[in-house]
């Protein structure tokens, strides 16, 4: 579904040298529901706000009542590298799964590793104590 507005406000679009596209919104009996297909971009329409000194001039405020400008990127926020992920990413919850996989076989590594080093930390302990033991039995 689609909102209509009317062409932007002209003398706004030359004294902003192309910049600013504020548009006066058609009302909801001028919707139109089209084709997914035929939709080329997407913008977003937010209410065209006044200065205070402008809001108590009737005459602008009349001239700018429904109007909108014209949000080129409404969806900024989002990086090019958090959409790229999102494209990629086929199912985000098998990808989570595959990470905490990862990360357990990681902790069983470094527990085997410091189950190692304690093992060979006792044999040099224990080689330690034959050592001082045959010393002290030659003295």
């Amino acid at each position: 579904m689609l909102y209509l507005y009317s062409l932007p406000f002209s003398h706004l679009v030359e004294q902003s040298h192309g910049t600013l596209l504020v548009c006066r919104y058609l009302g909801k009996d001028r919707a139109r529901v089209v084709d997914v297909t035929a939709i080329e971009s997407v913008v977003g329409m937010a209410p065209f706000p006044l200065m205070q000194a402008e809001k108590n001039q009737p005459e602008i405020v009349h001239e700018y009542a429904n109007s909108f400008y014209v949000i080129e990127k409404p969806c900024a926020e989002i990086s090019k590298a958090e959409s790229e992920n999102i494209q990629n990413s086929e199912d985000p919850e098998e990808d989570n799964a595959n990470e905490s996989d990862g990360d357990e076989d990681e902790d069983e590594d470094e527990d085997e590793e410091s189950n190692n080093n304690d093992e060979e930390e006792e044999e040099e302990s224990d080689n330690e104590s034959e050592e001082i033991s045959d010393n002290e039995e030659d003295e």
